[in-house]
């Protein structure tokens, strides 16, 4: 019984936000755009990183030398795959 005591007062707060939030009074107005000239991006208007910045960090963090092997195993491969015919 309390749990849909619960549930429903949940809800209840839930619509009552979404209510609230739902402002009607703000008129946010309208305005006049004019296109003087359509945006025909290019090449030359992207451009790239050339240096990369450096850090002023009082603790600077060594890499650490990874040591790993690979184990590999022999693995029985039951598939065996269908003929099919070349497309015209």
């Amino acid at each position: 019984m309390h749990k849909h005591i619960k549930i429903s007062i949940f809800a209840i707060l839930g619509f009552l936000q979404i209510g609230l939030a739902q402002d009607d009074k703000k008129d946010l107005g309208t305005e006049t755009v004019t296109v003087v000239k359509a945006y025909s991006p290019t090449i030359s208007d992207a451009f790239k990183v050339k240096s990369v910045p450096t850090l002023n960090d009082s603790i600077v963090l060594q890499k650490k030398p990874i040591k790993y092997s690979i184990f590999s195993v022999p693995v029985a491969s039951t598939f065996t795959p269908s003929k099919g015919k070349a497309s015209g």
